[in-house]
């Protein structure tokens, strides 16, 4: 067989066994401003983003919890406090990334110690948002330590 030249406008073959993460963004009860500064970098990401609540239309909606939670793989919370349903969503296997001093049993997760049930951000700064979110997709990569983070979650039930 004769192999075809890669050129500009063949596409690569995509490698085996890709995981692309599903994120989704609850704004209900978030700050504005933080949610339009985080915009574009929702908007870039490689994670497919999904968002429940107002304050970004250029992303897909979920417009229901159960929706959403058969559909994820994180959720990332920007309220001022955790949603009702934070119970469903962990016993679903969800990873939450949020602020750490929304929920006394939250552990921010250690890849060196292998150790942790969320990704944590201490403040509500666009930059330290970011930080938790991409530590979260960079850990997706690997299942059997996703897989770690998603049991040792139920920790928070």
């Amino acid at each position: 067989k004769t192999k075809m030249p890669q050129t500009k406008n063949t596409p690569a073959a995509l490698p085996k066994n890709i995981r692309i993460a599903k994120v989704l963004v609850d704004l209900r009860g978030a700050d504005k401003n933080l949610v339009k500064a985080l915009e574009p970098a929702l908007e870039a990401s490689s994670a497919r983003i999904y968002v429940l609540g107002d304050g970004i239309n250029s992303l897909p909606h979920f417009f229901s919890i159960e929706e959403a939670v058969e559909s994820v793989d994180m959720w990332l919370v920007l309220g001022e406090k955790l949603p009702e349903d934070f119970s469903m969503i962990i016993d679903k296997g969800i990873v939450p990334i949020m602020q750490g001093s929304l929920h006394a049993l939250s552990e921010n997760y250690v890849p060196a110690k292998e150790s942790g049930n969320a990704f944590l951000f201490s403040q509500k700064s666009v930059w330290k948002v970011h930080e938790a979110l991409v530590r979260a997709l960079e850990n997706y990569g690997f299942p059997y330590d996703w897989g770690q983070i998603k049991s040792a979650g139920k920790a928070m039930l």
